[in-house]
Formats: C-alpha cells, structure tokens, sequence
C-alpha cells in the first residue's frame, strides 16, 4: 500500500514541469492566499503573475494506517487546479530541474523542467551543495544553469543566500512550499507519515488493463490513470467498480505476461540521453516502487503499448489498398496494429488499427472494443461491413463496421 495522498501525485509543481495540483478543499483558501502573497512578490519585480483555474472537485475516500496499525478510512473532498507561472531567472542562474534523493533509496531521480536537461553527471550526486560546501543527507537539491553554461547544486536552504537576499523565486518558491503539503494532511489523519511500497508486477497488471478499458489518460485529465489504479489496487473507491475486476479476473494471466515483457524490454532499454528510461531503471532496481513515483512507474505501461504498436507499424503499408466495396461484407486475416480511446458526445469509442498479409490497413471504430481480449499484435479473422474508403497520411484505408474477431 501506499500514502494514500503522495505529494509527487497531488502536488505537482509548476517548477518541475507539471500543471496540476490537488488540494484538500477545506485549504483551498490557504492556497488562494498563498497566490495571492506570491503575485505581491512578483509585482514588486515586475515578473509574471501566477494563475490558476479550477479543473474538478469531488469527494475521494482513502484509507491509511493509524499510529497503532489499523485501517483508518475516511474521504477528502479534492479540489484540482491547474496552475501556470513563470520560470525564475536571477542574476544569470535559472532553475533546470530538481534531483530527488528521497523517492528511491541509494538512487538519484532527476526531474528536470520541460526544454531544459540535468546533465548526467548528476545522477551520481550524494546531495552535496556546492554552495555551502556541506555533505549532509538531503532529500533534494536543485539544480541550476547561469548563462555562462555552467552549473550549480545547491540544497533547499542555500537557495536563498546563494541568490542574494530579496529575490522573485514565484512560481519556484510556490512549488518548492507545496510539495509536501498534501502528504501533511494526510499525516494528520493518519498519525504519522507512512512509507509504503507498491508491487511492481501488481502495478503493471492494473495499469494494462485501465488502458485496455478506458484509455491512458494524462495527470492533466479528469481521471488521470494513475489516480484510476491507485484507487483500484488500494480500495480507495466507495464502490468497486465490477466491470473492471471482472475483466482484470479474466484477463489477469495475459496481463501479468505483458508486465513481465514490458520489464523486460525496460531492463534492454540503453539510456542515453534519456532521462525518463534512467529513472524507470532506477524504480525498477527496487523491490518496490516507493509511493512518491507510483505514476512514473504506470507510465511505463502506457510506454510499452507504444513501443508494440511501432512495432507493429514496420509491416509495410505504403502499398494499402481499399478491401470490398461500400456497404458490402468483407473477411480478412487481419493482426491489430493500434488500440486507442476517444471520447464523444456519446461516451467512449474504441479505434482498433488492423493490417492484413497483403499491407491492407483497415480502421474499426467500435463502441465494445476495449472490454474485449484484443491487444496489439494478437491476429483474428475478421468479418465486417464496408463503412469508407479513406486516406489517412497517403496511406489507404478500409473503414468497417460492425466488425466480428474470431
């Protein structure tokens, strides 16, 4: 089990490259306030306001361990916001990214912000502050870039001095001031800050089969994946949604085999220049994964369906033709290609990409499609009706309806 309200998932920073924030309701003035204080600050410097926007507000229940080891549930009314701001320059030193030496431990995670790179020297850093010069345990540091291209790490209290007294830290300093507050909340619910892990191969297993049903949805969506199985995998849930556990009952076998492939092919991932592939390794070389990273590690489920539908993709389709004819019947062995979820008017609709021996590619719209044993790769007979004949990227395609999988 883990915290049931993780600061990496609830308190995403601005800072670090993210958008979103869940506060407990009941702060939200406190947050307003807080804004309200940071944008004083930023006028004084003539820098950029910070806004925010509600994104969702709903009750969510969690459960937690008390302070003599017992369940303790209760529900949170949640408020999303989506915050926006800018990124602090002073005195020539930027901030790039952040280096988390609390998530995963004897590891470096490095968060570096969208359009900037942590170099990799980095990720063999004990927290040292370059500025201070002193080696103590830190749960983080942060990284900074002057104009000249050189670096600094400096730890969370030199910040300050190391930028002289007075300066606009915005958006930065909010980040930095809320990225712990959602996990204190809950320590008051719970008597105490709870460290919990979550099972590797569980994760996955519950990742591929939310993606399967509902489509990977991003942390700036209503119901973000990773909140989706958290709540599954823990009971957050004030109902269990049936639907789900029947189909992950009768297609755990084959999701617990797509688990064990897509570590696998992390494990033979070279990393490069990667950042996002350093820190997967780095989660995966752990019994399990520590609360704070419970989304990063959901990610890689979405990350592998990728990499088999490219996969699939290298079948030739530049020659693709148009099967049958409008309206009539068509038959045809077919592998699927891709698997996506689009939401409509009328709910969710399900895009199943095929291609047959001869490169033929076809494009099944299907309102049934996710809760059926289909999976990228997996070959069928399928039988159809000619809905359209289209071309999408010059390439060919047969649109059919009312498709059977045999």
């Amino acid at each position: 089990m883990i915290n049931s309200i993780a600061s990496s998932t609830l308190a995403l920073s601005v800072a670090m490259g993210f958008e979103l924030f869940r506060v407990a309701t009941h702060k939200m003035e406190d947050f307003k306030s807080y804004i309200v204080a940071q944008n004083r600050r930023a006028k004084r410097f003539g820098s950029e306001l910070i806004t925010y926007s509600v994104v969702s507000e709903k009750d969510e229940q969690f459960k937690v361990e008390g302070p003599h080891g017992e369940q303790v549930t209760f529900t949170i009314n949640i408020t999303t916001v989506k915050v926006s701001g800018p990124r602090p320059k002073i005195n020539g030193w930027e901030l790039i990214g952040v280096l988390d030496h609390a998530a995963v431990p004897g590891t470096v995670i490095m968060k570096s912000i969208p359009g900037q790179e942590i170099p990799s020297q980095y990720r063999d850093s004990h927290g040292n502050c370059d500025h201070c010069g002193h080696n103590r345990a830190r749960n983080e540091t942060f990284v900074l870039k002057n104009d000249n291209g050189s670096y600094m790490e400096v730890g969370r209290t030199c910040l300050q001095d190391f930028l002289n007294q007075g300066f606009n830290t915005s958006m930065f300093d909010f980040a930095i001031s809320w990225h712990s507050d959602m996990s204190e909340e809950l320590e008051s619910y719970s008597g105490g800050k709870q460290d919990y892990n979550a099972d590797k191969i569980d994760v996955l297993v519950y990742s591929f089969a939310s993606i399967k049903m509902y489509g990977f949805q991003k942390s700036d969506g209503n119901y973000p994946t990773k909140v989706h199985v958290a709540q599954e995998i823990f009971g957050w849930n004030k109902e269990p949604n049936k639907e789900f556990y029947d189909h992950l009952k009768a297609n755990r076998p084959d999701y617990e085999k797509k688990a064990q492939e897509a570590i696998a092919w992390l494990e033979n991932q070279p990393v490069n220049g990667s950042e996002y592939i350093y820190n997967l390794q780095a989660l995966n070389s752990q019994p399990g994964i520590p609360e704070r990273m419970f989304g990063y590690w959901v990610s890689l489920a979405s990350t592998y369906n990728r990499y088999l539908e490219k996969q699939v993709e290298t079948a030739p389709t530049t020659y693709s033709s148009h099967l049958g004819t409008v309206g009539g019947k068509i038959t045809a062995d077919v592998t699927i290609k891709s698997l996506r979820s689009v939401e409509g008017r009328y709910g969710t609709t399900d895009v199943v990409g095929m291609i047959d021996a001869n490169g033929n590619v076809l494009t099944w719209f299907s309102t049934g499609a996710g809760s059926r044993n289909i999976e990228v790769g997996n070959k069928f007979r399928m039988t159809g009706t000619v809905k359209q004949h289209t071309v999408y990227n010059g390439v060919n395609q047969t649109l059919v309806t009312r498709a059977k999988l045999i």
